[in-house]
């Protein structure tokens, strides 16, 4: 037993016997004849608590002598239920039989058995592991290079002994790199197995008829990238349920039962993963009406699908932004009428990128290779300004043309010269040369790491790379360079205050157990997240009131006010704040109801796990501050 366990046990022995004393006193009246007709049930409401307490804390029987004793106050068998709370509280008195510096028993005999085929092991552990070897992958490609340029300048039988020593070497080091790294994936078919789940549930608790069809295509994907792509396919998933989807009676010729596709697909470099429902499809309103039918559909990525979504649902350009982040793209079909498909494409790593290493203006850059679509001589190709801006000639048509110097506001003078070589690149339909100094490379694996803020280029670099010659290399956003942003100059910079330190995400957590309020506080904490408690749903609505948390974690059932009661009021006044469902309350039917209303997360108290709290909690507040 860990020592917050029996802290927290500790705490639920102290308080569980206060209440029992009280509930004592009220059960010994109740025998005396004293008793109204609402005494039974509240006195079994107080014992259903005080029974998920100790479920919470791991007192399984204390909390199965506690179920029985419910039963029996609720019939107002009040001389059973008095001789119950004596023995009960007499458990509670006894200390644990496991002293804290008791030794683990010693396990039985058994008979040799292979071994285990599954261990349990930290996925941090996996992802530094797998980190660490690529960083000394790059290493001793170094020391390789050393070594071969050394055989080319001086070549002797010793110098080429131990080249081809170092690239039988090289290969196993590869080897033992892609079974480190095939650690981190993770199946995208769990991902959308409970995306169904999530879909079925809202699609019951807003009356409509749902068949999700799931195809993960035995695609595996790391579990970082997995991870970050969550939320906006849960976007997704919400927006066709809640606004593509019709209620049964307004599909018309369609079968009463819509249909949800879940799936994805693998190539060498992208996991793309569809969304399609049979709904009523997607119109871009007046301000689309102008435009063709896909230039349309681009526009609600910029502005929100406000024909589709009302609050608190994030527009579709929320999810743009997360994905293209990400290095992803995402595209958008439909038909008025008979549906949507919307598919995101993403890396199939997002540690690792095959890239093209180019300089410029004295830096050196990194661009994934699946982005790069031609490279070419500048000198080699017509050039001309069209609408005032430079435009070089392909094969196939025309493309702006900029410096990769000047987009990055290191200076400007790349594109003009007719020497120099640039990248041509393309996604979702956009397409942009960049000129640069040099090409480097045309085919490096990269290790990416997130971009340090102190680059001062925040607004398209994204991530940074260590190379074979211990130089860094930074990477563009390519969604970014493809929509024609740039950075501020220097000059421009000087006049922007430097960003505030990040302040702690508070979270509001409403309940009348202190056991409960004390486990999640200590969870909390523990996640470094300010958390602030209160007992009952009307003190929460006057905390609410004077300052506003990231989010809130709520009970349902409480005093003054309940939790669901709570969650509606929360709705009217705060429909983007995230609230999470912490209850002993596992029925369909409440569930169902607290999602109706808006509920961000719905938790069982004896399931409640500390990974699982601090993961939704963080995922929220992070969606609701983008």
């Amino acid at each position: 037993m860990t020592e917050r366990a029996r802290q927290m046990r500790a705490i639920y022995r102290t308080s569980a016997c206060q209440q029992l004393a009280q509930l004592g006193q009220t059960v010994e009246e109740a025998r005396r004849g004293g008793a109204d007709p609402e005494t039974p049930g509240a006195v079994a409401q107080a014992l259903h608590v005080l029974k998920g307490d100790a479920a919470l804390v791991g007192m399984m029987e204390i909390a199965a002598a506690l179920h029985a004793v419910q039963e029996r106050a609720a019939e107002g068998a009040w001389d059973v239920v008095a001789v119950a709370l004596t023995a009960v509280v007499r458990d509670l008195e006894r200390p644990d039989e496991e002293p804290a510096d008791a030794p683990a028993p010693a396990p039985a005999p058994a008979e040799p058995s292979p071994s285990p085929s599954w261990v349990r092991l930290q996925t941090d552990a996996i992802d530094e592991l797998s980190n660490r070897l690529l960083e000394l992958s790059t290493a001793y490609n170094r020391l390789a290079a050393g070594l071969v340029q050394a055989v080319r300048d001086a070549p002797n039988e010793a110098l080429l002994g131990l080249a081809e020593d170092a690239d039988v070497a090289r290969r196993q080091l590869d080897e033992v790199l892609g079974a480190a790294w095939s650690l981190k994936l993770a199946s995208v078919e769990d991902l959308l197995q409970r995306l169904a789940e999530h879909a079925q549930e809202l699609a019951r608790a807003q009356g409509k008829q749902l068949r999700v069809q799931v195809d993960g295509g035995r695609v595996e994907i790391e579990r970082p990238m997995l991870s970050a792509i969550e939320e906006p396919l849960l976007q997704l998933v919400r927006n066709a349920v809640a606004h593509g989807i019709e209620a049964p009676g307004a599909r018309g010729d369609k079968p009463a039962e819509a249909t949800l596709v879940l799936q994805a697909r693998a190539t060498a470099t992208i996991i793309e993963i569809a969304v399609e429902d049979d709904g009523r499809g997607i119109s871009g309103g007046d301000e689309a009406a102008a435009l063709s039918k896909q230039a349309s559909l681009e526009l609600l990525f910029d502005i929100g699908a406000g024909a589709r979504l009302q609050p608190p649902a994030r527009g579709l350009d929320a999810v743009r932004v997360r994905i293209e982040g990400l290095g992803g793209v995402v595209a958008l079909w439909s038909r008025p009428g008979l549906g949507t498909r919307c598919v995101i494409g993403v890396p199939a790593s997002l540690g690792r990128e095959r890239a093209i290493v180019v300089e410029c203006a004295g830096g050196v850059f990194a661009l994934p290779v699946r982005s790069v679509s031609a490279r070419i001589r500048v000198g080699d190709h017509p050039r001309r300004r069209i609408a005032g801006a430079l435009a070089v000639r392909l094969s196939d048509g025309w493309a702006p043309l900029r410096g990769l110097d000047e987009v990055l506001g290191l200076g400007a003078g790349a594109a003009t010269r007719l020497g120099t070589h640039a990248l041509v690149l393309e996604r979702g339909g956009r397409r942009r040369a960049f000129a640069v100094d040099r090409v480097l490379s045309t085919d490096t694996e990269l290790l990416r790491r997130p971009a340090d803020a102190a680059l001062g280029m925040r607004e398209l670099v994204v991530a940074s790379s260590v190379l074979g010659d211990g130089r860094t290399a930074l990477w563009p956003s390519v969604p970014a360079l493809l929509g024609g942003q740039r950075v501020r100059r220097p000059q421009d910079r000087r006049a922007v205050r430097p960003a505030p330190e990040p302040r702690p995400h508070r979270v509001l957590v409403a309940d009348d157990s202190p056991i409960v309020l004390e486990v999640v506080k200590s969870i909390l904490k523990g996640a470094q997240l300010v958390p602030q408690t209160v007992t009952d749903g009307e003190a929460a609505l006057q905390a609410l009131e004077q300052e506003l948390p990231d989010l809130l974690v709520t009970d349902v059932e409480m005093p003054r006010l309940d939790g669901m009661e709570l969650l509606r009021r929360v709705r009217e006044r705060w429909p983007h704040l995230p609230v999470v469902m912490l209850t002993t309350r596992d029925a369909e039917a409440d569930r169902s109801r607290a999602m109706s209303l808006g509920a961000s997360g719905y938790l069982l108290k004896a399931e409640l796990d500390e990974t699982r709290l601090v993961e939704l909690v963080r995922r929220l507040i992070d969606v609701s501050s983008r």
